[in-house]
């Protein structure tokens, strides 16, 4: 792990996480920005990562604003661009005509199964 001049922030592959944890300073960031949780809302919502942890992750952010930013800026373009694609009527439409015609197909082979057993029950009596 690489060092930061972060007493508490670790980097992984480039990365800024809180300490040893999974936990990226970035995430810590949107809830800040976000969510508007203060510090202590963020290690009330993460109890695994120390309250020197969380507000040394704030520190990073603070000092790295506009690069964490523009990369918050981009998760949300990005995510933007999924929904639109999956909630797309076009799309959503033909997903649920597949999963009735896959609901369909489970009630048929279900049912031929059932006759199957009944004959096969029915012929040992």
């Amino acid at each position: 792990m690489e060092s930061t001049g972060y007493h508490h922030i670790t980097l992984r592959d480039g990365v800024p996480y809180a300490g040893r944890t999974g936990v990226k300073v970035i995430e810590i960031a949107e809830d800040l920005v976000k969510r508007g949780w203060d510090g202590q809302q963020i290690h009330k919502n993460y109890p695994w990562i120390s309250r020197a942890e969380v507000y040394s992750a704030l520190g990073y952010y603070y000092d790295h604003k506009a690069e964490i930013d523009a990369e918050i800026e981009r998760r949300a373009q990005f995510d933007a661009q999924m929904r639109a694609k999956y909630e797309d009527p076009a799309f959503l439409a033909r997903a649920r005509e597949m999963r009735k015609a896959l609901d369909e197909a489970k009630t048929a082979t279900a049912g031929a199964r059932r006759k199957r057993e009944r004959s096969v029950s029915g012929a040992e009596h």
